[in-house]
Parts: C-alpha cells; structure tokens; sequence
C-alpha cells in the first residue's frame, strides 16, 4: 500500500559544508559501503523489451506501474537457487527491498536495519541500507531523471544516492540529504581506492520532506579525459543545479566507461516514480 508521509522525531544537525570546488579530499563521515556487485552476476537475467528496461544503448523507462507488491530484494540477489524468489527484469537489490505502492511508485517500506532478509521482506527489509542497481550495465553518458518524495529520515546521514557509473569500486554519487533542523546539504562524491571522496558540496539547495521533487542527474565524459557530473534538485519545471569536474591527472583518474546506475538510501524512507535514463 502507498505509505503515509509522516515527520521523523528531531535529529541532530548534520554539519554543512560550504559549497566549493574540493579536489577529492576523503570524507571521513557518512562514507558510502561498497557493496560487492558480483553477487548479481549469480542472478538470471530475464530478457527486457521497450517497457521493461528497453534495448542497449536506448532509453531505459520504469514507472513502477504494475500491482502493489515486492519488485525484488537481497534475498532474490543472494538465493539464485530459489525459483519462488522475487526478481526484476529491471533492477538487482544488493541490500535492502524494494517495493512498488498501490499508486504505482518504486519504495523501500519500511526502514528497518536487520538481517536477513527474507524471501518475501516480511519480517525484515533492510532498507535502512538500501542498493537497488540496474541491471543493464551499458550507461556512461547519461541523464538520470525522477520524481522522488521523502517521507522520513531515521538518522541525520540519512538521505538518497544516484550512483553513476556504478561498479564495485568506483562510482560517481550525488547525494541529497533532506532539510534537517534547518540544515541541508547536496553533495558529489567520487568512490576511488576504497575511499569515498568530496567533489563539491552545497548547502543552499532546498530539499524537504514530504514534497515531490525533480531530480536529474548526469555524467559526460568529455573530450580531454574529463568527466563532468552534476545534479538538479527542484519541483517539477525547475530546479537548482550542483555540478563538478573529475579532470585527468590525479592519483586516481576519472571513471570512464559504461556501467550500471544504482540508487541507493542510507537510513531514509522515500519513493521514486517515472524513473528513465537517457542517453546524452
């Protein structure tokens, strides 16, 4: 069933960072984990067509659309014997559970730090960490667009990821975090060597509550080497932008190539609708 927006208890401020153009300095707090993503090799792959996930190298389209119910989990991910688990021709949970609502719309359920999960997420979701991961591996340059609406944190870190390039080592992550005690905070990192980095933060970008907002993200590698990654932030019709640039010549060089696009939640219950990824 569709949840119910509801305020989480009050929580204590995250520390903000003033926006700049950091060269990869490590964040040493509310590091991603990285998540081991040859487990989803061990998955059948069920063959898509253009409304489930689309061809390689065209538009990939999920609008949740379909009846109320679990899409997939981590269990499905970690139990390839089992033919009564739930999968997706879409997308791989590497933790957490991911639920589609009554009103059509991707879910975590509720935000529960457990093990293990189930095959049918009843008595344990996981979705305080929470990796859903396509299954398509073919994105590099790419615009990421959806609907999202938070419904409750259940720590101050808590927020969403858009992963770009996504594989085990090294990812591209913007991440917004939701207006906590009047502190907010947009931030690009860069997984590289088993460090998550800052790119660039932001702390005047509104992002709230139990509002649906627009958000796209993208990656473009450009002519010299570099990569250019960025995020709008907004309501539908507009939005604020956040953008860094990964440039060539550093201890640890741009990620180039084409991947997966994961979406990812750390102690945050919200939905995501009309999701699509888009070649630039």
């Amino acid at each position: 069933m569709t949840p119910t927006t509801r305020m989480p208890p009050p929580l204590r401020p995250a520390v903000v960072m003033a926006a700049s153009a950091v060269t990869l300095s490590a964040v040493a707090a509310g590091c991603l984990l990285t998540h081991d993503l040859d487990l989803l090799t061990n998955e059948t792959d069920a063959a898509v067509d253009g409304r489930d996930g689309g061809p390689v190298g065209g538009p990939f389209v999920d609008d949740f659309s379909g009846p109320a119910g679990l899409v997939t989990n981590e269990y499905a991910t970690k139990h390839p014997e089992d033919s009564a688990a739930h999968r997706s021709p879409l997308w791989s949970s590497v933790t957490g559970s991911l639920f589609r609502t009554a009103g059509g719309a991707g879910w975590t359920g509720a935000v529960q730090a457990c093990t293990p999960v189930d095959r049918d997420s009843t008595g344990c979701t996981n979705s305080a960490d929470f990796l859903a991961v396509t299954k398509r591996t073919d994105f590099e340059n790419v615009d990421v667009a959806f609907t999202l609406v938070n419904n409750a944190l259940t720590s101050a870190n808590g927020g969403v990821f858009v992963l770009l390039r996504y594989r085990p080592d090294a990812y591209y992550g913007m991440k917004a975090n939701v207006v906590v005690s009047g502190m907010r905070l947009v931030r690009i990192v860069k997984l590289c060597h088993g460090v998550e980095a800052l790119m660039r933060a932001n702390s005047a970008i509104t992002f709230e509550l139990g509002t649906t907002q627009a958000i796209t993200t993208y990656a473009q590698t450009n002519g010299d080497g570099s990569v250019l990654v960025g995020m709008t932030v907004g309501r539908p019709g507009g939005g604020q932008r956040i953008e860094a640039m990964d440039a060539p010549g550093g201890a640890c060089p741009p990620i180039v190539g084409a991947s997966a696009v994961g979406i990812r939640g750390m102690d945050d219950d919200f939905t995501i609708d009309d999701l699509s990824i888009r070649q630039r």
